[in-house]
């Protein structure tokens, strides 16, 4: 996150506060250092930072190479101030410089050089003739050095050869370093050797991160360097790293959250760690910077174009906006406002254009997204197939960027987690666990007790990265499949153990499952622990324990967690062995919520169980209970889902990670023996997208698990996938099912192999022997919601019946006598953040979130259709929200606010609160 901070100290404090006494002396004059390199053009080239260290950068972990003159012959000059300081003894023979473009170390043979180069302090370095390189990775100017065991390198250069070739310019001025603000690690994961030149050295922040063992453990012990782990705010991790000669290294780590500024370093058997400048890098304890971009306070699109406009970008954010149009077809670059389609009636369904205000017509105070294919977010948000979305709120999760040469919102893989949209009832289809290895050290393997992050934020301290192949040696294994799939394995290690954290992960997680492997020995062993982690506190743990392992041999771990809301996943290896060497190393991958092929087998219902008759169209977006899902192959499941007000299960191969895909749906048992119409119908859809190996099949089975069952296709009536959209639903005709007896399940298959673009297959009203039923008697009808009475005023405030009776259509304009009206009624709940509709609401306080509240007629009423949504403004949050106040659950409430549709409801927006009612 390219938001630049200025680390400001204080320079000459002492003489600032003298007064002279003795008038008739003359004040001294301050020297200003001056470089006579710079002013010489004919002799000199100055560099930037940046450019210098790519121009000599190697990829070897370890080589020195000399400096040479400029094509012209001229001397190379960089410059740049100092950012470090060794004065509280934690930065060892080392002097880092900064400038616009980047930090460049320099490892000189010397102590207490705070005393003449201070922070601030602008240094000209000539560098011809002098050796840069690299030591553990690490690219630095230094001396040469032939290492027996590391071959050539860099270490510390003479401080007599330093002083021969820098010069200062001006005075210190501490006030002009710029301290780049990270929010995740994912920001500096990724893009090779150009990522690894522009951010190692540099002088970084990181707000609203804890230590581990925050309270407990000290920085280090004497005379030995210590690391600490340091969890970020999006909950990736990274090591602290303190020396036991530094003057704090016995003070104990802060607990709770702060901030913490240091010199970002680098080493080849570690990826990114942090080194402190002095104790007073940990800062704001107890009381973070908690800028925009979380959940609960988002981005604003203003605010975004803004960091965008400004050269900024942020990752893994979540921004709020209004939807006001889509991008017009053709548009490869978006220069003018005719380039967007304003208003609900687009052409194409592709993209979303977002504005702070939804009656925004510039093209410059916009953003806008794309919707990727076959996703929620396009199914449920793009205006051409949902016009009514046009002026609605929504909130999304991603990167901060552009797309078509305009502001952006990029990185948002459409998932139902990562969106939500005012009034509509998004499915959830599962939690968002899909990790990203692939992405780890740019897609290459590695060797062990490597750190390594994902560009998703996934992080593995003292670890390898393998991948799969053909072969079944290091660190290529058969074992992982295709070259496409990644393996993270966790050294077992007990001095060192290998641990596998992942992001900040929402929706929930029910069943966690992945395959391990034993890669270094053959009877091997495995233990691991597994944590979930919520606020920092483990709420669920599991223990994996198995021995007798054989090499590389594919083994299966699930276990149900049935966690909801947001989490962090933690995985440890627990060096069973107790050894002190490698040789508990497990390797673990295809990481998914629920079962996986190899795992739990489904269990066949006995026939005592078995059902007469079928009739089946997934309503409530469930699966019903008595169906069984299986992954035989991959990461995907059939899940339910509703559009345009039908129920239908569904299975994609999209945004998986794990191809081939096998995924079955599969019925109850069914008793043929007590059916009389054997006769089988469903119907199906098909969204194509030009996919060619998306297979939909239909059997009927001799049981619940496809790898033992006999199975025997079936030849329905199928529908056509079309070059793009979603074929018409099209029946299967009467599948006749008399040839079978006993008891019989009905699977009905999704297989995909690899696929540019992934068929959708969607099945619904699945009929067998239906005819029958008892009437459920009549339905009761809607509840009254009370009288609707009060004129809207203070002293007669509206109750919560004349809100509902009100109707409010408009999201954002109040009709006449719905403008800043008082309305009094009780906090009975809350809609959670990924179904904010009033149908969805949640009769307590326990889970609240802090952007809205339900009002009741009544204390004890647990009936949406007698209730109002209420939106909670950042103003009233601390006071009326219940994650803060969960005292407020019950609260007779008086409040202020525009009677218009919220959350599909009539209901209150730009809440202001009034006062308690007694």
């Amino acid at each position: 996150m390219r938001i630049f901070n200025k680390y400001i100290g204080l320079l000459f404090a002492a003489t600032l506060g003298f007064t002279a006494c003795q008038d008739d002396f003359d004040d001294p004059a301050m020297s200003s250092p001056s470089s006579a390199w710079l002013a010489d053009s004919e002799n000199y080239q100055l560099m930037s930072i940046n450019d210098f260290k790519t121009e000599y950068w190697q990829d070897a972990e370890n080589y020195y190479a000399t400096v040479g003159a400029a094509a012209d012959g001229k001397r190379v000059l960089v410059k740049g101030r100092v950012i470090s300081s060794d004065a509280s003894g934690n930065i060892y023979k080392s002097l880092i410089i900064q400038d616009a473009t980047g930090a460049l170390a320099m490892s000189i043979n010397a102590n207490s050089m705070n005393n003449k180069y201070r922070r601030g302090q602008e240094l000209v370095i000539d560098v011809t003739g002098m050796t840069v390189g690299k030591y553990a990775g690490l690219q630095q100017l230094g001396f040469p050095e032939d290492s027996e065991s590391y071959g050539a390198q860099t270490t510390f250069m003479p401080y007599e050869f330093f002083e021969q070739h820098v010069q200062m310019q001006g005075l210190p001025a501490p006030a002009d370093l710029d301290t780049i603000t990270i929010r995740s690690l994912s920001e500096i994961s990724g893009g090779g050797a150009a990522t690894l030149v522009k951010w190692q050295s540099q002088l970084v922040r990181f707000n609203d991160c804890y230590f581990a063992d925050g309270g407990k453990e000290t920085f280090a012990t004497s005379k030995e360097t210590v690391n600490r782990t340091l969890t970020l705010s999006d909950g990736s991790s990274m090591v602290v790293r303190t020396s036991g000669y530094s003057n704090f290294y016995s003070d104990v780590l802060p607990e709770g959250h702060f901030d913490i500024v240091g010199i970002l370093g680098y080493h080849s058997n570690g990826g990114w760690q942090l080194t402190l400048i002095d104790r007073k890098g940990c800062m704001n304890v107890g009381n973070p910077t908690q800028g925009p971009g979380a959940e609960d306070n988002p981005y604003t699109v203003d605010e975004a174009v803004s960091v965008i406009n400004g050269g900024g970008s942020d990752n893994n954010i979540w921004l709020t906006g209004y939807i006001v149009g889509a991008v017009a077809p053709g548009v490869q670059s978006v220069t003018s406002n005719t380039d967007i389609q304003f208003g609900a009636e687009v052409d194409l369904d592709n993209t979303l254009v977002i504005a702070s205000d939804p009656e925004c017509k510039d093209w410059t105070k916009c953003m806008v997204v794309s919707l990727p294919q076959d996703s929620p977010l396009r199914q449920y948000g793009n205006l051409a197939d949902n016009p009514g979305n046009y002026k609605a709120q929504i909130w999304l999760k991603g990167n901060l960027g552009t797309l078509l040469d305009m502001a952006a919102l990029t990185g948002n893989n459409g998932a139902a987690a990562n969106f939500r949209i005012d009034g509509l009832d998004i499915p959830d289809t599962g939690g968002n666990l899909d990790p990203d290895f692939n992405t780890m050290n740019n897609g290459e393997a590695t060797g062990y007790y490597v750190n390594l992050t994902s560009a998703t934020g996934w992080t593995a301290t003292n670890s390898q990265l393998l991948r799969g192949g053909d072969s079944d040696s290091s660190p290529v294994f058969k074992v992982f499949g295709d070259a496409s799939v990644f393996a993270v394995g966790l050294n077992g290690n007990t001095s060192k153990p290998g641990i596998l954290t992942s992001p900040t992960l929402s929706g929930g997680l029910k069943t966690l499952s992945f395959y391990y492997t034993q890669v270094f020995n053959d009877n091997g062993k495995a233990k691991l622990t597994i944590n979930i982690k919520q606020n920092g506190t483990i709420v669920a743990s599991d223990i994996l324990e198995k021995s007798g392992i054989t090499k590389f041999e594919k083994c299966v771990y699930s276990h149900d967690f049935n966690i909801t809301g947001s989490y962090v996943l933690e995985i440890i290896n627990e060096c069973p062995s107790g050894q002190a060497v490698n040789k508990d190393r497990i390797a673990i991958w295809n990481l998914t919520d629920g079962t996986i092929s190899g795992g739990d087998t489904p269990v066949d219902p006995t026939p005592g169980n078995a059902v007469t008759s079928l009739d089946e169209t997934f309503p409530n977006k469930q699966i019903p209970a008595d169906w069984t899902l299986v992954k035989a192959a991959g990461d995907k499941a059939w899940y339910a889902t509703v559009f345009n007000d039908l129920p239908y299960a569904a299975c994609t191969g999209y945004k998986g990670t794990t191809p081939p895909y096998d995924s079955w749906l599969i019925s109850p048992a069914v008793d043929l023996s007590k059916v009389t119409d054997k006769k089988l119908s469903f119907d199906t859809q098909v969204n194509g997208y030009g996919s060619t190996t998306t297979v939909f099949e239909v059997y009927v089975m001799t049981s619940a698990d496809p790898a033992t069952a006999t199975k025997t296709k079936l030849n329905p009536a199928l529908p056509t996938a079309p070059d793009s959209g979603y074929s018409s639903w099209l029946n299967s005709g009467e599948l006749d099912l008399s040839s079978f007896s006993g008891i019989v399940y009905i699977g009905f298959r999704y297989y995909a192999t690899t696929d540019t673009q992934y068929a959708t297959w969607c099945v619904t009203n699945v009929k067998l022997n239906a005819g029958g039923g008892e009437n459920p008697g009549p339905v009761d009808p809607t509840p009254t919601p009370g009288p609707a009475d009060g004129s809207g005023t203070e002293a007669d405030p509206y109750s919560v019946a004349k809100v509902i009776a009100l109707n409010a259509t408009d999201k954002t304009t109040p009709a006449e006598g719905c403008k800043s009206v008082y309305v009094k009624g009780y906090i009975v709940g809350f809609m959670p953040s990924n179904k904010t509709v009033l149908s969805n609401t949640q009769f307590t306080a326990e889970g609240a979130v802090n952007t809205n509240l339900v009002l009741a007629p009544t204390a004890d009423c647990k009936d949406y259709n007698l209730c109002i949504p209420v939106q909670l403004p950042a103003a009233v949050r601390a006071t009326l929200a219940l994650d803060a106040n969960p005292t407020n659950l019950g609260k007779c409430v008086l409040l202020q606010g525009d009677i218009l549709n919220y959350c599909s409801a009539s209901g209150l927006k730009n809440t202001k609160f009034i006062k308690f009612v007694d």
